[in-house]
């Protein structure tokens, strides 16, 4: 008895119970998908595409997913090399605005605002031209801004050339393959 639902428990843990279920809902280690640049964020790419549903600052690329072998889903049992499903990794797009240029305009020319209008903030810049940038507190405030790249450009992208720590996701869904 104690075998019998020792065997159940564990047929029920792996999923050997279930009734056929879609490809994209596998668990982590059940699927490989192809690994990208757009995954790393140190990288950049140009394959990022926004996303589907307009969300602003979401970009996504294809990935490829492959069910592991022996792996059941979408109605038929893969063999580890056919592919089951594409997946969206989000990425970072590569930018046209250069942070030295932009750190260099506001350390510079902060005060007039040209900073703000170099990163697509037309608004912001004019206020600062014609307070001169706050008394150049504004510029101040916004050296120190643009250093910690919190200001980024308007479009949604990130600088061309990044330096320094960055926010990061530790924790991903994604499966690697050891060679």
């Amino acid at each position: 008895m104690i075998k019998l639902v020792a065997a159940v428990l564990l047929a029920c843990a792996f999923g050997l119970l279930e009734g056929d279920k879609s490809c994209d809902q596998l668990l982590m280690g059940q699927y490989l998908c192809n690994s990208s640049n757009a995954a790393n964020d140190s990288d950049m790419t140009q394959e990022c595409e926004p996303a589907a549903d307009g969300t602003p600052d979401a970009f996504f690329t294809k990935s490829s997913c492959y069910p592991a072998e022996g792996v059941k889903c979408n109605g038929k049992i893969f063999d580890g090399r056919t592919l089951g499903f594409e997946r969206f990794t989000p990425c970072k797009p590569k930018g046209k605005k250069s942070f030295q240029t932009a750190l260099l305009l506001s350390i510079f020319l902060g005060m007039f605002g040209v900073d703000r209008f170099y990163l697509g903030y037309p608004a912001l810049g004019l206020l600062k031209l014609g307070t001169f940038g706050f008394m150049m507190v504004g510029q101040l405030v916004d050296i120190i801004l643009i250093a910690s790249q919190v200001v980024k450009p308007a479009d949604g992208t990130d600088y061309t050339d990044l330096y320094g720590a960055r926010l990061i996701k530790i924790l991903e869904n994604v499966t690697y393959a050891v060679p």
